[in-house]
């Protein structure tokens, strides 16, 4: 993650924050029980990339201890650095539509 990464989420943050803030909503807020993620997209091009990806999470709220269940897409920005390690510069997440029925 570089230094000046950015994130806005399909929930609880409505405006971009870097990664202190971004961790400290985090914290206490749920456990994740599983995660995956999967439909990975990348368009390469040359020091920076875009990757538009899907994750299925399952988890455990915090404060009612309720079982919850996501399904998020992902657009994030990688730029390679000096050392040409790829590091995440920015994430929107959105969550998926559930299907609706025919």
């Amino acid at each position: 993650m570089r230094d000046d990464f950015l994130i806005t989420t399909a929930g609880w943050i409505d405006a971009p924050i870097g990664p202190d803030a971004w961790l400290q909503s985090l914290a206490g807020r749920y456990s994740l029980d599983h995660f995956d993620y999967d439909e990975f997209v990348v368009r390469d091009f040359g020091s920076v990339a875009v990757v538009l990806s899907r994750s299925r999470q399952t988890g455990t709220m915090t404060d009612t201890g309720g079982a919850w269940s996501e399904t998020f897409r992902y657009t994030d920005v990688w730029v390679r650095d000096d050392l040409g390690d790829w590091r995440i510069a920015t994430r929107h997440a959105g969550h998926r539509p559930q299907p609706t029925a025919p």
